[in-house]
């Protein structure tokens, strides 16, 4: 991917991208360049944080976590990042505070 300018496919890149170190462009599946990996990685991580209490244990575990290490899981699918706002949401199925809470104690498990 040397010099290249790389048109996504999709414009939400989901944290199980980040894990499986994938992203879809329009030349098909490719392996993710470190410097959106490491954007992705701080993006997910701030909008994780903004959800727990401060300097408490599940807080201080997430700060820590490189997603890379994790093992992942179809959840991961619904935390995603827009490219063009520039911005980390999460799809919520049925009750987004139970499935944050999930969210949270899946990316501590590892």
């Amino acid at each position: 991917m040397k010099n290249k300018t790389i048109k996504y496919i999709k414009k939400d890149i989901s944290l199980s991208n980040l894990i499986s170190n994938r992203v879809l462009t329009n030349e098909g599946w490719e392996e993710m360049d470190n410097s959106l990996s490491d954007l992705l990685e701080l993006k997910f991580k701030e909008f994780i944080l903004s959800k727990c209490h401060y300097n408490k244990g599940p807080f201080r575990k997430i700060s820590h976590i490189n997603f890379k290490n994790i093992e992942n899981i179809g959840l991961y699918d619904r935390l995603v990042y827009n490219i063009e706002r520039e911005e980390v949401y999460y799809i919520a199925g049925q009750s987004y505070p139970e499935e944050i809470a999930l969210l949270k104690k899946f990316i501590i498990k590892g």
